[in-house]
């Protein structure tokens, strides 16, 4: 391969070939990686951006193949700090729940860990909010001292579903690379939530379990996205026909699963 030495000490990424010889597997990589890499492999040419928080990996659009290069996972995060516990979670919730029920406002908060104490603390931001939009400002202490990282930017969505708007979009491209959520449905036993990182190239969505401890595999709903889609249109349909407040329309005939015996034997008597 070429000596890239040269090449890397003036450029501002830092050019990878993902070599059998020098790297059995990823873990072996992470060390030679700087803040943004450029890493070929045997599948393509991929953007490798790492922080003190995580590796993400993207493959770009160029196309490249070499099978004396390893193979590398497309979307692959590479987590190096350990999970927030799930306490921060539960409170995260408890304030976003506290400011739904007042005034259905939404609310945003940054969650940072401490390298000297090696703990997270939950930081309410100086904001102004209302329903659907909020407008905040970073706090100095933790956004520019070296002791914090930002771990999680993550704000509610208050009675509506979790999903990420376009403001979203914006707001998170091109930042500090850290995890960002939302969560919904506040008003309803079960809330709605949704996580992602940024690639520098997309948004990869991960697990609320690949953040938080305390959500595993085991403790999810274990339904495919056809059966959900399934459950969502027939969930849709019903509110709709309730809505309406008629049957006159309705293409479903109604079940009865509970009647008396004996009022249904004297009704069918009657007809005769």
């Amino acid at each position: 391969m070429l000596d890239l030495t040269k090449l890397n000490n003036h450029s501002i990424s830092k050019i990878i070939f993902y070599e059998f010889e020098k790297y059995s597997e990823f873990d072996d990589l992470v060390d030679d990686l700087d803040l943004f890499n450029l890493v070929f492999a045997n599948n393509g040419l991929f953007q490798v951006l790492k922080n003190r928080l995580f590796i993400t990996v993207a493959k770009t659009s160029v196309l490249y193949k070499n099978t004396k290069l390893n193979t590398l996972h497309d979307d692959y995060i590479y987590q190096i700090f350990p999970k927030a516990p799930k306490e921060c979670f539960d409170k995260i919730l408890d304030l976003f729940k506290y400011v739904c029920n007042k005034t259905k406002y939404e609310l945003m908060v940054n969650l940072y860990f401490d390298i000297d104490k090696e703990q997270f603390i939950i930081d309410i931001v100086d904001q102004e909010i209302s329903g659907a939009s909020i407008r905040y400002k970073y706090n100095d202490k933790y956004e520019f001292s070296d002791k914090y990282i930002r771990y999680l930017q993550i704000h509610s969505h208050n009675t509506m579903s979790a999903h990420f708007s376009p403001t979203d979009n914006q707001d998170e491209k091109n930042k500090i690379p850290c995890y960002y959520g939302v969560i919904g449905n506040l008003n309803k036993p079960i809330f709605s939530y949704q996580f992602r990182v940024w690639t520098g190239l997309n948004f990869k969505d991960v697990e609320i379990s690949d953040i938080f401890e305390g959500f595993e595999e085991n403790n999810r709903i274990n339904i495919s996205n056809d059966e959900k889609k399934i459950l969502e249109d027939i969930i849709s349909k019903s509110e709709k026909i309730k809505e309406n407040k008629s049957n006159n329309g309705n293409i479903f005939k109604t079940i009865q699963t509970n009647f008396d015996d004996n009022q249904f034997l004297e009704d069918f008597s009657e007809q005769f």
